[in-house]
């Protein structure tokens, strides 16, 4: 008898005649019997006499998606190398199913069958529905939307199925699912080697370093540093002597986070240096990652005409002291901004006082602001005169990194881009972001060209406004060094700019900001 899945409530039953069986004798011919196809047959899926399975863990997967569908929890009262015997959770149930290892072949065949469900009715908690069958039968939806939310995919399935399982469930079915797409994390460790040797035939000029560790069952992973020759070339001969440090936890089972170092391109976009994947952010991996960044881009061969910015990251700063004692640090204003809220200083006026202190470009404007931060609140101004003024303010930066910038959103911006990629396991992860990098730089050299000029098209907007601000303040010449600057729209304000005579004196005093402007934005 054939028992199909009908879509209205009534029971589909039977006379006792229907109960069916083979003999040993006929499963012989075994070419007379329909063979269970998984990729059709799941699509309309039906039990029936003699239908032959390849193997028990089918038959088993097969049985347990059939009742599933139709409402009714089924028991295995019997399960070894031999039979495979299966009937309805209600004992009142005549529904039964006899499954046995065929002889001389490997393959299993459906001997009895009664598919009569009588004196049982639909349950909506049917415990069969597990995550392992849900994340088997459905991960073809998360290999199309890796995204799909557990919630969402519980919603959607219990609707379908008609029956009701539990949020962890549906998380547990959500990985399982995406393990069966991507292969299983141990997999992907195991073909790591494989990986870089690919990596390093494809690209001959990018930087490859593999870290193994040994224990009592062998080799295994420890670290991955990428550095690409694009990204080389890039860099070196484009981008600005400034680089964001930064590292973001990796949300797989195995934990790890990613350590970057980011730059800024002549468009003022965000620019990937390099990455590696490590156990954890301590000294020794940062050291171990600035190191082998030193030995890319030659930062200790000129170290004074480069900066480093950083959030203070475990182990970071001891590492950066170690290795480069001499480059700029900066840290991030906004960060340095909530460990002033978190250490008790939330007032808004401290807030105003401090960022205006931030940017100020004058020494003499920083220290107007900060007389006003101590008028607002002393313990504030205590706090944040223990901070080097030449990690956080632009009046004390170095200028020979060509860039006064007080956040770190180019790493903040890199972590963003690549988040999908960070709950992957780790060689489709470091493929997701080579295709990311890859694409990225593609579109900046399409915009590239059509952009009309020298000067790329940020900064002449920036040049522009600065053009246009310059406008209004008027030089009068105090001697050759000297110049007194006056704002048309406030004669109040007025201040002395020290300025190199050999820059200027060419031009003359009239009209000597505007002069200068003009050659910046035609340069």
């Amino acid at each position: 008898m054939v028992v199909r899945e009908d879509e209205s409530e009534a029971d589909i039953c039977a006379d006792s005649d229907d109960l069916n069986s083979l003999d040993d004798s006929d499963e012989d011919e075994v070419k007379n019997y329909p063979l269970f196809d998984p990729k059709k047959d799941f699509e309309n899926l039906e039990l029936k006499l003699g239908l032959v399975f390849n193997s028990k863990k089918e038959a088993k997967f097969t049985i347990e998606s059939h009742c599933i569908r139709q409402g009714r929890p089924v028991k295995f009262v019997k399960n070894d190398n031999i039979w495979l015997w299966a009937k309805c959770n209600d004992d009142n149930c005549c529904w039964m199913i006899h499954v046995a290892k065929m002889t001389n072949d490997n393959c299993w065949q459906v001997r009895n069958f009664d598919g009569c469900h009588s004196h049982c009715v639909r349950d909506f908690k049917n415990k069969c529905v597990n995550s392992t069958w849900l994340g088997k039968t459905f991960a073809k939806k998360f290999s199309t939307n890796p995204k799909l939310g557990h919630l969402e995919f519980r919603e959607e399935i219990s609707t379908i199925l008609q029956s009701d399982f539990s949020r962890k469930t549906a998380y547990m079915a959500k990985r399982k699912a995406l393990k069966l797409v991507q292969g299983s994390v141990e997999e992907q460790f195991q073909q790591i080697r494989k990986y870089c040797a690919e990596l390093k035939r494809s690209d001959v000029g990018a930087t490859i370093v593999l870290k193994l560790t040994e224990d009592d069952e062998g080799p295994r992973f420890q670290r991955l540093y990428v550095y690409f020759s694009a990204c080389k070339q890039g860099f070196k001969n484009a981008c600005r002597r400034i680089i964001g440090v930064d590292g973001c936890f990796l949300k797989v089972e195995h934990g790890g986070q990613l350590l970057s170092a980011v730059g800024l391109d002549p468009n003022n976009n965000i620019f990937p240096i390099c990455y590696a994947m490590v156990e954890r952010e301590t000294k020794d991996s940062w050291t171990w990652f600035l190191r082998l960044l030193d030995e890319d881009i030659g930062i200790g061969n000129d170290p004074h005409t480069w900066a480093f910015m950083s959030d203070k990251q475990k182990g970071l700063i001891p590492a950066l002291e170690s290795l480069f004692p001499d480059v700029e640090h900066r840290f991030c204003v906004r960060h340095l901004e909530s460990n002033m809220k978190r250490d008790g200083f939330k007032s808004v006026a401290i807030k105003i006082a401090f960022w205006a202190a931030a940017k100020a470009t004058r020494i003499e404007e920083f220290q107007v602001h900060m007389a006003e931060l101590k008028d607002i609140d002393t313990k504030a101004y205590g706090w944040l005169v223990n901070k080097p003024e030449s990690q956080w303010c632009k009046a004390y930066f170095s200028t020979t990194s060509k860039s006064d910038i007080l956040l770190n959103n180019m790493c903040e911006s890199f972590n963003s881009f690549i988040l999908d990629a960070r709950e992957k396991p780790i060689i489709e992860m470091f493929e997701i972001i080579r295709n990311l990098l890859m694409g990225r730089f593609q579109k900046n050299r399409e915009r590239a060209e059509k952009w009309k000029g020298r000067i790329c098209s940020k900064i002449r907007d920036v040049l522009e406004k600065i053009y246009v601000e310059a406008i209004r303040y008027s030089p009068m010449k105090s001697d050759e060094m000297h110049y007194q600057i006056t704002r048309s729209d406030d004669r109040r304000d007025q201040h002395l700019a020290f300025l190199a005579s050999t820059l200027y004196a060419p031009f003359g005093a009239k009209k000597m900001i505007q002069r200068h402007m003009s050659i910046l934005i035609t340069w």
